[in-house]
């Protein structure tokens, strides 16, 4: 019951990123960050604005761990190293603390040392923490998403967490030949 609730989602994902294959770099990564769209961010098919399969687990069972999940935030964030290690979310502009321990961050004095995409659950000590391995994405980008400013606050926000996915699925598949600036101007 549960993979054909999911199936419409997963659908979804792969028609808005690209359909995942075992060869990928970082399949299994990939997966993870798939299925946790398809329970914590995507609408349900015939459901309310913003009502995704967490939040409705989370109201039938309250534990902290499933309202963390229903709360939780994916993006692509710079990462700030330091204790704690601060995030910015590069499309959102929100900035949060991270409890986890990252790094090392060998050589890096000011400024992001890493562009990642994570997914982070709120955790009661007033920061966040994260919920999966990081993916990494190239520092590269900093510099386009730091130009196309203005374009994060139009009504179709540029770029989407899923625009910047498939973006970094085809450089990855592309070994790296086109870099990921121009995929995602294109895409």
């Amino acid at each position: 019951v549960g993979r054909a609730r999911l199936a419409p989602l997963i659908e979804r994902f792969d028609r808005e990123v690209g359909k995942l294959d075992e060869l990928d770099p970082d399949y299994a990564p990939l997966q993870l960050v798939r299925m946790d769209w398809a329970l914590c961010d995507a609408t349900i098919p015939g459901g309310a604005p913003g009502e995704t399969w967490a939040w409705r687990v989370a109201q039938a069972d309250p534990s902290p761990l499933r309202r963390a999940a229903a709360r939780s935030l994916a993006g692509v964030f710079e990462v700030f190293p330091g204790k704690p290690t601060w995030v910015r979310e590069r499309v959102s502009g929100v900035v949060l603390r991270v409890l986890d321990g990252m790094g090392p961050w060998a050589g890096v004095e000011t400024g992001p040392a890493a562009l990642w995409e994570l997914r982070l659950l709120p955790d009661d000590a007033g920061g966040f923490r994260l919920a999966r391995p990081p993916i990494d994405y190239s520092l590269a980008l900093l510099e386009l998403l730091e130009r196309e400013l203005p374009r994060r606050f139009a009504t179709a926000r540029w770029p989407s967490l899923q625009t910047l996915r498939r973006a970094r699925l085809h450089h990855r598949r592309g070994e790296g030949r086109t870099p990921i600036t121009k995929l995602l101007m294109v895409l």
